[in-house]
């Protein structure tokens, strides 16, 4: 069987081989052809229509070029040979252009699936894990016949990317210009009452409230030096049961090492392709692409557990992308990479505390590496379980530094840098992914971060500001990132040329983007009317508006300390106020047979009654009437009548007896 299938490798390199060598000369030739030839473009090409036989040789082209399109698999490209009306349907053209390329491109593709299945077949099959695929295409992986190949074998890794892995997403990415909208965490008790709020962190009271397990608090009495890598378990997560399996080892372990693997440039936000974990025991590989629908159900709970402390290396991405890909977030974490920052250390990369602590020396080959190609090879594997087999170690080193630099001499207070390391790592993971949201300035931004910006006027700036917004659309809709659809330099180049026809902006171009060649003529639209407006839609402030902004705002933010600061202190002296009438001393005789509810002279002249030590006002005093010849009472014998009648009546008639005797 190995001999057959060898064979059969044999066989169908050669015939790729054949088949490249029979067509590649007269692609050659085609391409070398059209590159001499002058055609007519958009005016020109009308014109020159008007003669019948450039017109009869045009519609010719256009009739072969349908019936070949219509052989291959492009149905209807031949009926338009026939439409009397073809020279004015520039549209058809349009769209025969777009079937030829992607005709091209998925025979190029097929191709590629040929060359690499012969090439894994002819070398033995892979040895990584091969991944376990059902009916649904895997996203990422482009190898079909990896489905036939065992686990085991030699492989040299080569591979090709012809899927884009997020086409095959079971949730669409969400490109559309708002904010990103958190959402809620795995171990939410009731998810349907949840409502995201842009940039609020739904766990940030936990985070603010978090207690840290107490051996993460304190350094290890000796740190635990990891086992060989090769003699280490390695375990390539790419099955639900796998997942699960981990899961359960990861519930045992009170600590683990995490990193993530990423892709960005053919895709407007990125995507993780890789996850991976490792304990004190085994080490995790996990295909992020194949398992991205459960990862969040079942890594959610164990990276949000306050109680497990997850080790990542600079994390500030990490947690970000965990939380876009699949709404996990950490709650928990030591990040080495705040540690170094706190010990003021030579170097803050990994690479370097790898080496410090570990006598490592990483390998970076594979940093810029496209994690999106199935399968991996066993190099990317070993370069993925490498960044985080040993960081459980420099955790433990780490943190016997962080005590010893704390401690000092003995000389200065002792400072709790695992405690200061621990703060910074929670400040991280309370940080929220933030999507690409652009309004009418961000192009101006954009414009200011090339080196050699200079000054465009205003026309050109227009054209700059209009391509920033296409662009803008196209990787959104295409979900590509900026770089791939039209980077800057491109961009600032074609604002200073503002070509006006598809040759001369291919000519400025020079094949650096191919979306660009494929709208080319879209673009010369853009610029034409850019350049007919004049200047952009909005404006920068100038340098004295916004000083005279900012000034506004500072106004505004003293107004708003002066009026909180009347505000406290109203309050103050309202509570002052109440305090002072509720702790009033009372009179040493209660009236009213000695019950509580008594109210004092003092009190009634305060017009205040104390009640189960709460202030009751009293009611108004009307005025005494006074009988002829009478001799009226003083405010206070009023006062005094009214809060305790039955004493006052008496003294004031032992006051008239007092009167009668001395007038008699």
């Amino acid at each position: 069987p190995q001999s057959t299938r060898a064979m059969a490798t044999t066989a169908r390199r050669k015939k790729a081989e054949a088949l490249l060598d029979a067509v590649g000369g007269d692609v050659s030739k085609a391409i070398r052809a059209g590159k001499s030839t002058e055609l007519p473009l958009r005016g020109e090409h009308f014109f020159c229509n008007n003669f019948p036989e450039f017109a009869a040789k045009v519609k010719a082209l256009r009739a072969r070029c349908g019936a070949l399109l219509e052989n291959m698999g492009v149905p209807g490209a031949g009926a338009g040979a026939t439409d009397p009306d073809l020279a004015t349907r520039c549209d058809y053209d349009d769209d025969l252009c777009q079937s030829v390329v992607v005709v091209i491109d998925d025979h190029l593709d097929a191709v590629d699936h040929q060359l690499a299945e012969a090439h894994v077949a002819g070398a033995g099959g892979y040895t990584g894990p091969a991944p376990t695929r059902g009916a649904k295409p895997s996203p990422g992986v482009v190898l079909d016949a990896n489905k036939a190949h065992p686990r085991g074998g030699r492989s040299t890794g080569s591979a090709f990317v012809a899927r884009r892995p997020q086409d095959f997403f079971d949730v669409p990415v969400d490109n559309s210009n708002v904010p990103f909208l958190p959402p809620p965490p795995v171990t939410h008790p009731d998810p349907r009452s949840y409502v995201p709020s842009p940039g609020a962190h739904p766990l940030r009271e936990e985070l603010d409230d978090l207690a840290y397990p107490d051996d993460a608090c304190i350094p290890p009495a000796a740190p635990i030096a990891p086992a060989p890598t090769d003699a280490t378990p390695c375990v390539f997560v790419d099955t639900p049961e796998a997942l699960e399996d981990m899961v359960a080892h990861l519930d045992k372990s009170r600590e683990m090492a995490v990193d993530l693997e990423h892709h960005s440039y053919r895709s407007f936000q990125g995507f993780t392709c890789v996850i991976q974990v490792s304990t004190r025991t085994t080490d995790f590989v996990v295909d992020a692409l194949e398992l991205r629908g459960l990862i969040r159900d079942a890594l959610g709970p164990v990276m949000a557990d306050p109680s497990k402390m997850k080790v990542f290396h600079g994390a500030d991405m990490d947690v970000q992308w965990l939380q876009r890909d699949f709404g996990i977030y950490v709650v928990g974490m030591f990040d080495t990479g705040q540690a170094a920052r706190v010990l003021e250390l030579p170097s803050k990369g990994l690479a370097y505390l790898l080496d410090h602590y570990c006598g490592v020396k990483a390998d970076k080959r594979f940093q810029l590496a496209d994690w999106r190609i199935r399968p991996l090879s066993e190099e990317m594997i070993s370069y993925a379980r490498g960044d985080t087999h040993h960081l459980l170690y420099v955790y433990d080193r780490l943190r016997q530094q962080l005590d010893a630099v704390g401690k000092g001499d003995g000389s200065q207070p002792f400072r709790d840098l695992i405690r200061t390391t621990l703060d910074r790592s929670r400040d991280v993971c309370a940080t929220l992914y933030e999507k690409p949201v652009t309004h009418a300035l961000t192009y101006h931004a954009d414009y200011r971060k090339n080196r050699d910006a200079g000054d465009l006027d205003l026309p050109r700036l227009a054209v700059y500001a209009a391509l920033h917004g296409w662009r803008d659309e196209r990787c959104r809709a295409e979900d590509e990132s900026i770089g791939y659809v039209l980077p800057r330099a491109l961009m600032l180049r074609m604002a200073r040329e503002a070509p006006t026809n598809p040759r001369a902006l291919l000519a400025v171009t020079r094949g650096e983007s191919p979306l660009v060649a494929k709208h080319s003529g879209e673009l010369v639209d853009i610029i034409s009317r850019a350049l007919a407006a004049g200047e952009p839609p909005a404006m920068p402030p100038t340098a004295g508006e916004e000083w005279a902004r900012e000034e506004e705002e500072r106004k505004n933010r003293a107004e708003e300390e002066k009026k909180e600061e009347k505000k406290e202190e109203e309050e103050g002296v309202r509570e002052e106020t109440l305090a002072n009438a509720t702790n009033a001393p009372r009179p040493v005789a209660e009236v009213g047979g000695g019950e509580v509810g008594g109210a004092s002279a003092m009190a009634a002249m305060m017009g205040t009654t104390i009640r189960d030590g709460e202030p009751i006002a009293a009611p108004v005093v009307a005025a005494a009437a006074v009988a002829p010849g009478e001799v009226p009472r003083s405010s206070m014998a009023r006062l005094l009548s009214a809060a305790s009648p039955a004493p006052v009546a008496a003294a004031a008639a032992a006051d008239d007896d007092d009167d009668d005797e001395c007038g008699g």
